[in-house]
């Protein structure tokens, strides 16, 4: 039995063309992540398919088909999946075991234009690439972001410093379909995928409102889990979570002034990600 289904999975994938997209051992994702610029990506998109859906079934011609267009063989096009996400930063910070407030930058024109619910303490860009196997529910991924974090912080208030950081963030990790690779190729719509990964945060840049310098900061490791909702026709939807587990702040710098002066700044950093991904 087990040899009949290998030669069946064998079959499939040296002749499927119309989900080559859907099967390829082998995709790669570019990753926007942000407040407004996540979203607008992470929910245009379905809404933009779902109008154009909504649009052909009425007899309207959109000059557009979806079912070739989700189906369809991308061949390198495959490596052009885009990923928006819409973060929820979870941050928080003390100063000597005292809390301190942790706020967005306030010099940014769209914070002001938008009532401060804009700009988020972080963004990033990045490209992940992934593997997934025709014969097991066992895949993996790996890639880099380039993250941007922004914010201010008040030690106590009034006093308050700038920081602006640029990091690298290179990650990879494993994934574990709950549906067997033969369900989705025998026609499964749908299947449920749980990740789980590391990352190691390397700062790059710091500009602040103190002139301290990279030494200031501390590089480290990242966690992240989630789940993701994957479709053969819709692309996916996911929730991630992670979390910091490296102090930022390195309190043995010697600091004449600001808030690593003679005090002990910790912080307790995760992030929540909701966000869409489809191809091209």
């Amino acid at each position: 039995m087990k040899t009949k289904k290998f030669l069946f999975v064998l079959l499939i994938t040296s002749s499927i063309s119309a989900n080559a997209q859907n099967f390829s051992t082998l995709t790669g994702t570019f990753r926007f992540g942000g407040g407004l610029y996540g979203s607008i990506y992470s929910y245009g998109t379905p809404v933009t398919i779902g109008l154009l859906q909504a649009l052909k079934a009425s007899g309207v011609d959109v000059g557009f088909d979806l079912e070739k267009w989700s189906t369809d063989e991308h061949t390198l096009f495959r490596f052009f999946k885009i990923s928006g996400d819409f973060l929820i930063p979870c941050w928080s910070m003390t100063s000597s075991n005292i809390p301190i407030e942790l706020q967005r930058t306030f010099e940014d024109s769209q914070t002001n234009s938008l009532n401060h619910s804009v700009r988020q303490y972080t963004n990033f860009i990045g490209y992940w690439l992934n593997w997934k196997s025709m014969f097991s529910r066992i895949g993996f991924w790996g890639g880099i972001d380039i993250e941007w974090r922004s914010f201010v912080i008040y030690y106590p208030y009034p006093n308050m410093s700038y920081f602006n950081i640029r990091s690298y963030v290179p990650s990879c990790g494993v994934r574990y379909r709950l549906f067997s690779p033969i369900q989705e190729i025998e026609g499964i719509p749908f299947n449920i995928v749980f990740e789980g990964g590391l990352s190691y945060v390397i700062n790059t840049s710091f500009y602040n409102s103190e002139g301290y310098d990279k030494n200031a900061l501390n590089n480290g490791f990242r966690p992240m889990f989630g789940i993701v909702i994957t479709t053969n026709r819709y692309g996916s939807i996911h929730l991630r979570w992670t979390k910091d587990l490296y102090n930022l702040f390195n309190n043995d710098y010697s600091a004449t002034k600001g808030p690593l002066f003679n005090n002990e700044i910790h912080n307790d950093f995760s992030c929540y990600s909701i966000g869409w991904s489809i191809f091209i």
